[in-house]
């Protein structure tokens, strides 16, 4: 019994260090990864649990290759935080940004699959609002701060796997 409870008290230790993901927020990552890679079959565990403060980054694989990377963040709009996910090749570019969740009233326009799309091929180099990616009217404060925030993402975890 005492070995049941230790095993038990292991794994929950090792979910609550390295991440847990929400079912919904998994369920989302399950039905995008196989839609990115189509002929693959993939797996994704936790890496750099606490090299980057408030992001959770996932390394994307098969049984034998690395494909890319996903990172679980946040981001401020003009209220509240809202949680995004940024999907990465193997070589850090951009496959897409999809908000998983906003918390506010205003400024939602930001989580348009077509406007997230401008994200896509993005390698780090930095980003202007309102002219590398177009203004959303009502989602400005939202707007600004993705559109700082994913060239600096892309920088830091490539700097971080280079370590």
């Amino acid at each position: 019994m005492s070995q049941f409870v230790f095993l038990i008290a292991l794994v929950f230790s090792v979910n609550f260090a390295f991440g847990n993901i929400s079912t919904s927020v998994q369920k989302k990552i399950d039905g995008l990864l196989p839609v990115l890679w189509p002929d693959k079959v993939v797996n994704y565990a936790p890496v750099l649990s606490d090299n980057l403060p408030g992001t959770e980054v996932y390394q994307v694989t098969t049984q034998s290759e690395v494909l890319g990377y996903f990172v679980l963040t946040s981001s401020f709009g003009r209220y509240e935080k809202f949680d995004y996910l940024v999907v990465y090749s193997e070589e850090l570019e951009v496959l897409m940004v999809q908000i998983l969740k906003y918390r506010s009233g205003y400024g939602g326009e930001v989580a348009g699959k077509k406007w997230l799309k401008q994200f896509e091929g993005n390698k780090g180099e930095k980003l202007e609002y309102g002219k590398d990616i177009q203004a959303i009217s009502g989602a400005t404060f939202s707007g600004r701060s993705i559109t700082k925030d994913i060239p600096e993402l892309t920088e830091e975890l490539s700097h971080e796997l280079k370590e």
